[in-house]
């Protein structure tokens, strides 16, 4: 059957054609710079990363714009999560180092890539499709949640994006510039955060899967494929051997993650995600309705769909499939792993979208009830993720800032600081934060006399936040004073100086 012809451009152009996409990218932004400084909502995961994981994550930057070097101990997260990195001492460089300079990386990538879904998706599906999909991922509770922090995870979705959309285009100018194009975003997006790897080898797989008759579309794969390994050689060249062994005590701050050792136990994982996701299955509820109307709708109307269509659907699936398939059966699995699906989820959402304005019922509804269905719509994606943010926005305290601020009045220039916290609270001095990983594995010993730490950053009476250097100079701990405390993550947490 010959697809239903495609809404046509707008006659003021290119700019007029794409203003509402930008428009909508450009307000998911606005709105998460608006809340910025609001410290993280707890609640929303079960996992303490909130509240720790902005500072781990732009420490690096941070040193290198206030100190000239990337790292000050053994402390490298840098060389494995370098995209952000660089994007994060970027703009250290021209705004100063601060937790509002930090986010605010989050906050455009998040704005980013609400705009390429809505721009990229219109050749595919239509401009009201393409928007639906952009708000749908916009309005997300996970995406307003993790969008204005400081985390890997929105980075890595405007990448995956990026490489999507190479995939799906027409493919018949230069299919391998273009398929070497998203084998590089996909090299990005890995090299933000590793476990990038399983999306984007859906993204990859799905292409070849759905294009494999196709000679541009093999072409594109092999271009996907020789990008990949270009951004994996350039890496491995600059940055993974010249650094061998200091990529060893990074490794070791990941997440220990093994795999089911049974049968038994992988039914049991699995199990356990499907009822407790860390509350991604509710968070993100909206968007995953859409998103399995639209793979539902579109699998029945398969013969319907456009070339770029079946490409999108096939491709938008084994993005999910890659995505999430390995987080049923890790242990560790906190919602923010969800976020970089989302955008796959949207996809299928416009492919919804797609099938509905294709309807004979559609077509011939007068345009005010396609206008009032068109808001109901939109207002049922984005209800669930408003409700939410304006309940933790306006429950939540922006004290963090001030914090930081305290914390650079009380320690001298040259300090060196250590604690889980350190890096947080002391983010803006020019002092060295050394974060102590359990069993010595990162930033272990004495550092007390080998580093000459002098300020202690923890909770009280938690045998963890006591350094394991403590018994070989327990007269200076017990001398200890107290400086600081402050409520940070539900925790009473203090500064303490030595001498």
């Amino acid at each position: 059957m010959t697809p239903l012809p495609r809404t046509k451009r707008t006659r003021g152009g290119f700019v007029v054609d794409a203003a509402p996409g930008i428009l909508v990218g450009l307000a998911a932004a606005l709105f998460l710079f608006a809340f910025v400084a609001v410290d993280p909502a707890p609640g929303v995961t079960a996992s303490a990363s909130p509240f720790t994981d902005e500072a781990w994550h732009v420490l690096n930057a941070r040193n290198v714009i206030l100190f000239g070097t990337w790292s000050t101990d053994q402390y490298t997260l840098h060389l494995i999560t370098l995209p952000f990195s660089a994007a994060v001492a970027g703009v250290f460089g021209l705004l100063g180092v601060g937790i509002v300079q930090a986010r605010s990386v989050d906050i455009v990538a998040t704005g980013l890539t609400v705009t390429l879904l809505a721009m990229g998706l219109r050749s595919v599906v239509g401009r009201g499709p393409a928007l639906l999909a952009a708000i749908a991922f916009g309005a997300s509770a996970l995406v307003l949640y993790y969008g204005r922090l400081a985390f890997l995870e929105p980075v890595e979705s405007f990448f995956l994006v990026m490489a999507f959309l190479l995939a799906v285009r027409d493919g018949r100018h230069r299919p391998i510039v273009i398929g070497f194009l998203a084998g590089v975003a996909l090299a990005l997006a890995i090299g933000t955060k590793a476990s990038a790897i399983f999306p984007a080898a859906g993204i990859i797989l799905g292409a070849i899967a759905v294009g494999f008759r196709d000679r541009d579309r093999r072409l594109w794969s092999v271009g996907s494929l020789a990008g990949l390994g270009a951004g994996g050689f350039v890496w491995l060249a600059l940055i993974g051997l010249p650094n061998l062994s200091a990529l060893s005590p990074v490794v070791a701050t990941l997440p220990a993650e093994t795999l089911p050792q049974s049968i038994g136990a992988l039914v049991s994982r699995v199990a356990a995600y499907m009822v407790r996701s860390d509350g991604a299955w509710t968070l993100a509820f909206p968007i995953i309705v859409g998103g399995v109307i639209g793979a539902v709708v579109s699998a029945i109307r398969w013969a319907r769909l456009t070339a770029e269509e079946r490409r999108a659907l096939v491709i938008a699936i084994a993005w999910l499939i890659g995505g999430l398939g390995i987080l049923f059966v890790l242990p560790y699995r906190p919602n923010r792993y969800v976020e970089p699906m989302l955008p796959a989820l949207a996809v299928l959402t416009a492919l919804a979208g797609r099938a509905a304005v294709d309807s004979s019922r559609w077509t011939a509804a007068r345009p005010s009830v396609r206008r009032a269905i068109g808001v109901l719509v939109v207002i049922a994606v984005m209800a669930q993720g408003a409700a939410l943010n304006i309940r933790w926005l306006t429950s939540t305290p922006s004290d963090l800032p001030a914090i930081q601020a305290r914390v650079q009045a009380l320690v001298p220039a040259g300090a060196v600081i250590q604690g889980a916290y350190a890096p947080l609270l002391a983010m803006t001095t020019r002092s060295t934060t050394i974060v102590a990983w359990p069993g010595g594995k990162v930033n272990g010993g004495d550092l007390y006399a080998q580093r000459g730490v002098r300020w202690v950053v923890g909770v009280p009476g938690s045998p963890g936040d006591i350094p394991t250097w403590v018994p070989l100079h327990r007269a200076a701990w017990d001398a200890r004073r107290e400086v600081l405390c402050i409520t940070w993550g539900g925790e009473r947490v203090c500064m303490w100086a030595l001498t």
